[in-house]
């Protein structure tokens, strides 16, 4: 193997096959052929340092002249960012004063108020609320038209508080009214419930004694307490009525005359309503009106399923027999 020159890597056999096909007639000893010196690094290095201070030079007109132009653009909003801030700053600063706590304390009971389910709850935390107000806006800031409403809005408050309080001790009802506004009247507030049965009166009723008569218009709207009560018609049972049924509902709505008659089987109590005034009533309460039609049409498919039973039952015997 020739050596192409001291110092340097010897010629290798790929490398004589290379050389003697392009060039015939050179040896790999000829200067025209000897392999170019490799810089070295630390000169690399040296030339890339001065070509970053070259680009560095050359840039820093450029990088004035962008700087410039950002600090024409961003002063007027450098103002505002610096304004936000003394603003936020204020704004920290007086909602964590304790002058202000009352403050807080009257809109955080509003607040709490407006979540009450209960109306008890509603306009006593209301109360709490303007009372905190009065002391806010009329003793700690001296804004007296402030605190004037805020009184006003206490007085609201303790006037619908003692109106529902009044209602509900109106509404307090024995065990007979209470089954009948749980069965009959169960979409109904229980201050509704209480104008309907002032009208009405519990009675006691003999046995076989007649409540309804067939083909009579009947004055009187019946709800059975206890007992049990049949339900004749031309002459023949074709029915009873029971605890919590009603008597005489078809033709309190419809005002068509009775299609059956309606005779105590036993002794019972029955909770009366006399027509007119009931439909007095329930000409000027709208909500009661609802609940009570719904109320009927409840009991009267009760009351169809049960004939429905009670037919079937008898079909069964008489087939049997």
């Amino acid at each position: 193997m020739r050596v192409p020159c001291s110092g340097r890597r010897p010629w290798s056999a790929s490398d004589e096959t290379f050389l003697h096909t392009v060039v015939p007639s050179a040896t790999a000893g000829s200067p025209t052929l000897r392999r170019p010196r490799r810089r070295s690094r630390l000169c690399t290095i040296a030339a890339d340092a001065h070509t970053l201070r070259l680009a560095s030079r050359l840039a820093r007109p450029m990088v004035a002249a962008v700087r410039r132009k950002f600090m024409a653009f961003a002063g007027p909003f450098n103002a505002v960012f610096w304004n936000v801030l003394m603003l936020l700053s204020q704004v920290v600063h007086d909602f964590t004063a304790w002058q202000n706590l009352f403050g807080h304390l009257v809109y955080i009971l509003a607040i709490a108020s407006m979540i009450m389910r209960s109306m008890t709850w509603l306009r006593s935390i209301a109360i709490l609320s303007g009372i905190s107000g009065v002391i806010y806006f009329g003793i700690i800031r001296g804004d007296y038209v402030s605190a004037f409403w805020e009184c006003s809005y206490i007085s609201v408050n303790i006037i619908q508080l003692f109106i529902l309080w009044f209602e509900n001790r109106a509404s307090q009802f024995d065990e007979d009214e209470r089954q009948f506004v749980h069965d009959a009247l169960m979409d109904l507030k229980p201050v509704h419930a209480a104008k309907m049965l002032r009208i009405g009166a519990v009675e006691t009723v003999g046995e076989g004694q007649q409540l309804l008569e067939q083909g009579e218009t009947p004055e009187r709207l019946y709800y059975l307490l206890s007992g049990e009560v049949r339900i004749v018609q031309d002459g023949q049972q074709v029915g009873a009525c029971h605890r919590g049924d009603f008597l005489g509902e078809m033709s309190f709505i419809s005002g068509a005359v009775a299609n059956a008659t309606a005779l105590a089987k036993e002794p019972c109590r029955v909770l009366v309503f006399e027509r007119s005034r009931l439909a007095e009533l329930l000409a000027r309460r709208e909500p009661l009106r609802h609940a009570l039609h719904a109320g009927v049409s409840r009991n009267l498919l009760t009351k169809l399923n049960r004939m429905n039973a009670h037919s079937v039952l008898r079909q069964n015997r008489l087939a049997g027999a």
